[in-house]
């Protein structure tokens, strides 16, 4: 099988997926169609980078695919990708940035390490995007984490779980937020699901676990007591409690240093 770059765009370079919720139900069709065979993306207002790993022919299949996805979704035609080959080490180191680097190519107003639309939080472990699972390490085997830092400046550190302590002073709100965005849901998500119980769950064990009351997590996850308490007594998911609180550690390395604003909690 080889790597193969695919990009999307539109003759009028419109934004495709307007919104939070539009562009995290982009991604969410991605990993529909291509979850598994998926090495890197990056998802910026008026295209989009995929990198697919598949054999020859296949990736043509694949590319219709993502490409009949995004157009369920966008408010405005997107035409079929521009496909080429990944040639050699050399290439794919080079694209790695490339695509992380994107939302600053294009100055979204967002650090590219925070924009939604990049798999770079998917590289660190601050995010679980349901069905994807990146295989980088197939199309790049010296590929490592710290890589990724790397390309944005920023060091390993930031990308580590966060220590009890900041959980605590960040608060109930925040870690629960932080659960939304670990499974690529969006912070003002609503009502039922398995995703949303799944992203109250981790916020109830992270938030006891570093000191917060049941009281502070009932406010912050819309639960009465008792639900809060029964989530308690359920078992954890500890990938999903590590990827919400690498996203407080990353979120609160940016914030002190003016790349993101308390209204980001």
């Amino acid at each position: 099988m080889r790597t193969w770059h695919m990009t999307f765009v539109d003759a009028l370079r419109s934004t495709f997926f307007p919104g939070e919720h539009a562009l995290l139900t982009a991604l969410r069709a991605l990993s529909r169609v291509a979850g598994r065979r998926t090495v890197m993306f990056s998802v910026v207002d008026d295209h989009i980078h995929l990198l697919l790993m598949a054999s020859e022919g296949e990736h043509r299949r694949l590319g219709r695919a993502c490409l009949l996805a995004f157009r369920s979704i966008s408010q405005v035609p997107i035409q079929p990708p521009h496909v080429r080959p990944v040639e050699g080490r050399a290439h794919m180191t080079n694209l790695v940035k490339y695509l992380l680097l994107q939302p600053r190519k294009h100055g979204l107003a967002v650090h590219p390490a925070l924009w939604s639309g990049s798999c770079f939080t998917d590289l660190v472990g601050g995010r679980l995007l349901p069905g994807l699972e990146l295989c980088i390490l197939d199309a790049h085997p010296r590929f490592r984490r710290r890589d990724a830092t790397d390309a944005l400046d920023l060091p390993w550190s930031s990308c580590q779980p966060a220590q009890p302590e900041l959980l605590y002073q960040w608060g109930a709100t925040s870690l629960y937020r932080a659960a939304l965005a670990a499974l690529a849901l969006p912070p003002d998500q609503s009502g039922k699901g398995r995703l949303l119980t799944r992203a109250r769950r981790a916020a109830i064990h992270l938030g006891r676990g570093v000191g917060l009351t049941n009281q502070q997590l009932a406010h912050a996850t819309k639960l009465p007591l008792r639900s809060v308490q029964r989530h308690w007594h359920s078992p954890p998911e500890p990938e999903l409690i590590r990827a919400a609180s690498v996203r407080l550690s990353l979120l609160d390395y940016l914030t002190t240093r003016g790349y993101a604003t308390p209204a980001s909690r």
